[in-house]
């Protein structure tokens, strides 16, 4: 896939049956067209969580039938249990319903970390700015909230916002629920030293 290239939903179904066909456990992490993020994460092909913008389970299944252009990437790594969803469909029946048809020939996974780094640096976090720290620490806290998608999500949520305060109103909305304040919290404390700087200035 070329960079920033949207494909359509089915090519990410494709890919989630190839994952769960050849029985390997990571994240199939993705973005709609309308800069929504959301996760797909399986254990020895089986799915067992699925996350939306804003919702999960059963419930983000119902969207992402919907969506219609996709980027995506999947990366291998472990499932913590606390995450497993065990209220989900059997992940024959979540294939079937996402809409993969019988004769759909599965694709390669693709690998986009090309795209991660052709996708815009944020506005004015040059590498000796006061901002890079900033960016730095957001990407932290991210890794330990949704994981390796966490710098795509960054850079794509950048490329819409021009302070730091949008950029972290902007990527609250696409976590789930559960995760918001966790992340509020944690960047609140640097937001606040920001705010005192930029007054002093």
């Amino acid at each position: 896939m070329e960079s920033n290239v949207f494909v359509p939903v089915s090519a990410l179904v494709e890919t989630l049956a190839l994952i769960c066909q050849e029985a390997q456990t990571g994240y199939l992490h993705f973005m709609s067209s309308d800069n929504h993020a959301g996760t797909i994460m399986v254990e020895g092909g089986q799915i067992v969580s699925v996350r939306y913008f804003v919702k999960t389970g059963e419930a983000a299944l119902d969207v992402i039938g919907q969506l219609e252009l996709v980027q995506y990437r999947f990366s291998e790594g472990s499932i913590p249990e606390h995450i497993k969803d065990k209220a989900l469909s059997q992940t024959p029946m979540i294939l079937e319903r996402l809409g993969l048809s019988s004769d759909s020939e599965a694709r390669t996974v693709p690998n986009l970390w090309a795209e991660i780094e052709s996708l815009p640096d944020i506005p004015g976090w040059d590498p000796g700015s006061e901002m890079k720290p900033f960016q730095d620490q957001l990407e932290g806290i991210l890794l330990h909230l949704i994981g390796p998608f966490a710098p795509f999500l960054i850079k794509q949520a950048a490329a819409q916002v021009s302070s730091p305060h949008q950029l972290v109103d902007l990527i609250m909305a696409e976590l789930p629920v559960d995760q918001q304040e966790r992340f509020r919290q944690q960047v609140t404390p640097w937001l606040n030293n920001h705010s005192r700087l930029e007054r002093k200035h």
